[in-house]
Order: structure tokens, then sequence, then C-alpha cells
């Protein structure tokens, strides 16, 4: 059965990794399986936009080391046929087993080289996304603090219980303050919602982006 391990690199890369291919079957045979695969795609493919899958003949000894590791099929790019077979030959595999002995055995690797760095960093936040969001959230808490400030303004003018009040809990304090004195209260009401608004559009901008 043929299928597929992705494993992601840096600077967005990624590389597929197969399972061997065409090895050896038998009842009493456990194939030979990747262990550990380290590759290192060329800065200068990266740089040439070069992808391609390269298919890797090797024997894999009773101690799990490679040997005699050649390409079988070019991925079209010299360069990342030179990286499939310089890395395969330093990775280390599960040796097969014959009865629970480990024998030699030859495979078939496919090495596939992507490029993934557009698709990475697709649903990451752009610069003007994330610039737009932030000064959301800024103009939001000056007109917010504006509003604030009224209130306590307003609530000073009836008493310094209210002002009291509103200092220490003006989440609890506000809405009681605007139903007892609805028509003065209400001049502030604007400035508040508005700066909440504004506050919590760019937070939702912060989340989706």
């Amino acid at each position: 059965m043929h299928f597929l391990i992705r494993l992601v690199l840096p600077l967005g890369l990624s590389l597929q990794v197969g399972a061997p291919l065409g090895a050896q079957r038998a009842p009493d045979l456990t194939p030979a399986s990747v262990a550990e695969a380290p590759v290192q795609y060329p800065a200068e493919a990266v740089a040439a936009g070069e992808e391609g899958t390269a298919i890797v003949a090797l024997e894999v000894d009773a101690t799990g080391r490679v040997h005699d590791a050649t390409l079988e099929k070019s991925s079209g790019h010299p360069r990342l046929d030179e990286a499939a077979l310089r890395s395969v030959a330093q990775w280390s595999f599960r040796p097969a087993l014959v009865r629970g002995r480990a024998v030699a055995q030859r495979i078939r690797i496919p090495v596939a080289f992507q490029l993934t760095s557009e698709g990475d960093t697709r649903g990451q936040p752009s610069g003007a996304a994330t610039m737009v969001a932030w000064l959301m959230k800024l103009l939001g808490g000056i007109v917010w603090i504006f509003g604030f400030a009224w209130s306590l303004v307003l609530a000073k003018r009836r008493s310094i219980l209210w002002l009291s009040g509103m200092v220490a809990l003006w989440v609890v304090t506000y809405p009681v303050f605007l139903v007892v004195h609805w028509q003065s209260a209400r001049r502030s009401l604007p400035l508040v919602m508005a700066g909440m608004a504004l506050s919590s559009l760019g937070l939702y901008l912060s989340s989706v982006n």
C-alpha cells in the first residue's frame, strides 16, 4: 500500500516521504519502514521555484542503515534529485523482519519536494488588516474613555454616591444610572456605545484575520 507522510519544513516548505514502493512481500515479512527522514530543500531550488518527486531505490540492512542509494526516477530537477539522494543516504529505517528477525531489503522511496509558503501564509493576517483592526480598537478605546468621563461628570452632578458607584463598578452602575436619570444620562450614551462598538469590531477583525 502506498501512503504519504507529510512533513513541515522551515521557510514554509514541505516535502512528502512515501512508504516503500514495490518492496518484496511475503506472508511472514514485515517490510522496512522509515524511522527518521530529515530532508534539506536546496535554497537554490526554492529560489527557482523547483518542485517535483524523486524516487530513490536503496537497500536497508538488518540494522536499519541505508546502502547503495540510486535515483530510479528523476524529479525533473537535478538539484532536487541530488538533495533526495543525499538526504536518503542519511535516513534511518526500521529494518524488514522475517519471523521477527531483522533482514536486509531492497526498497524504493518517493520523496516529493513541494513549495507551500503561499499556502501556509493563507489565512494569516495581512499588514493592512492588522493595522485596521489595531486602529479600530484604539479609536474605540479613546471614544469609550470620553463617554466614560462624561458619565462620571453627569453622575457627579447628581450626587457623590452616584459618582462613587460609577468609579467603583461602572459596568453595573452606569446602566442603572441611565434608567434612573435617563434625561441627563442619555447624553453620554452615544459615545459609550460607539466606543464599545468600535472596540468590538476591532477585536472581531483581529480574530477573523
